[in-house]
This record gives C-alpha cells, sequence and structure tokens, in this order.
C-alpha cells in the first residue's frame, strides 16, 4: 500500500514536471518571438535611415563632397541590413507555430493572434523564492525522485514480508435448497470457517532473488536522480 501511494505521487510530481516544463517553453518561444518582432522592427527603421542615408551620400558624390568608396560603403551596409529581414521574418513565423503546437493546437492557428508586435515581457526584478532549501524541494523533478525513492523502500519491505508464513481466515455461510419454497431460517443453512497458512517452502529461492532485486531499486533510482539533484543544488545556491 505504502509503494502504490508512492508511486501515485511519484506519477503526480512527474505530471507537474512535465506541466512545468511545457508552461517554460511556452514562455521562452512567447519572449522569442516578440525578441524578434522587435528586432524586426529595429531592422526597418535602420533601412529607412540608411536609404537616406545612400540617397544623401550620392547626393554629395555629384557634389564632389564625397567619394565612390563612400557610396559604396553606405549601399554595403543598407544591403546588410536588408538581408537580415528575411530570417527574422522566418525566425517569426517559427516561433508562432511552435507556440501553437505546444498549447495543442495547428501550427497556423495564433497566427491573426501573435503577428501583431507587442511589448517584450518584462522579467521582474527579483523573484521571491525564499530560502535555497525551500526552492528546492518545491522542484517537482526533486520530489518526485523522493518518492520513487519511497516507493522502492516499500517495495523491499514487502519482498522482505515473503520470508516469514502467512496466516488466513476463512468462511462462508448460506442456505440451499432443491426448491424456492424449501428456503428456511431453520432449513438448508449451512457454514464453513477454517484457516490457512502458506509458507514459502518452494518459493523461497523466488522470494530471496525477488528481495535483492527490490533492494537495488532504492540505490538505481538515486543514481538515476543523482545528476538533476546535483544540478538542483547548484542552481539553489548559486549566488545572485
Amino acid at each position: 500500500m505504502k509503494a502504490a501511494s508512492a508511486n501515485v505521487r511519484s506519477a503526480e510530481e512527474n505530471r507537474r514536471d512535465v506541466l512545468l516544463a511545457l508552461l517554460g517553453e511556452v514562455a521562452r518561444s512567447y519572449a522569442d518571438l516578440r525578441g524578434f518582432q522587435l528586432r524586426l522592427e529595429i531592422a526597418e527603421n535602420n533601412i529607412q535611415t540608411q536609404e537616406d542615408t545612400v540617397h544623401l551620400t550620392q547626393a554629395r558624390a555629384a557634389a564632389g563632397l564625397a567619394t565612390q568608396l563612400d557610396v559604396s560603403r553606405a549601399v554595403a551596409e543598407l544591403e546588410t541590413t536588408n538581408a537580415v529581414v528575411p530570417s527574422l521574418r522566418s525566425a517569426i513565423s517559427a516561433s508562432i507555430h511552435r507556440i501553437s503546437v505546444l498549447v495543442g493546437q495547428e501550427p497556423g492557428a495564433l497566427q491573426r493572434e501573435l503577428e501583431a508586435s507587442a511589448p517584450v515581457p518584462v522579467v521582474p526584478p527579483e523573484v521571491p523564492v525564499g530560502l535555497p532549501s525551500d526552492l528546492l524541494k518545491r522542484r517537482p523533478d526533486v520530489r518526485r525522485a523522493d518518492d520513487e525513492i519511497a516507493a522502492a523502500a516499500a517495495n523491499v519491505k514487502a519482498a522482505k514480508a515473503d520470508y516469514f508464513p502467512k496466516f488466513t481466515l476463512l468462511g462462508s455461510a448460506g442456505r440451499q435448497a432443491t426448491q424456492l419454497h424449501d428456503l428456511s431460517l431453520s432449513l438448508g443453512n449451512f457454514f464453513a470457517v477454517g484457516p490457512a497458512i502458506s509458507m514459502p517452502i518452494f518459493t523461497g529461492l523466488c522470494a530471496i532473488s525477488g528481495e535483492l532485486i527490490r533492494s537495488t531499486q532504492p540505490t538505481r533510482v538515486l543514481r538515476s536522480a543523482e545528476p538533476n539533484l546535483q544540478r538542483s543544488i547548484h542552481v539553489a545556491h548559486r549566488p545572485c
């Protein structure tokens, strides 16, 4: 029972871990989208400014106040900025498609809602996380590993219980008759009560091997979770 309860809690923490990762990916993709849109807006403003610079440089060169090298340099800067625009538009489209898929919709479902530019989300100056140890305990992957270790330990105890005999008390009671009208409170009654005992005489080796296998589960769970735990502890105690 303890192992089953721990497995249920572990599954719930695993679901929360996946949900947290999904929400984090949606937030990251949304921030990337707004960043790409801001960069595109800046690039378009730069293009207008650089086009004016090219026209002014050409006029100065015609008047003998600038050289063709100055004109070529201004044109090169304009072409460089123009080359950035297609990649930014492609990144914007890919970000919208990614967000749509992450929220369970078709790739272009949110195109109309997200294609308009919006400010980049502002990060709060300080996130109230409390103590680093409290932050570590709130991580779903850490709590999931804790529940998995608890379930493995409970399985070890269950395997050790197979070494000992099991006692059960069985009983039955009822009425029986060949015809329905013969059933009464005094006739045809029967009951049976008897104990039962089971011992691992022929299955002892199986019980031993089962315990040996289950006894390694906590160690395997801890080893598999150790890299994530160490990384979480390092992040939690990293100075800001």
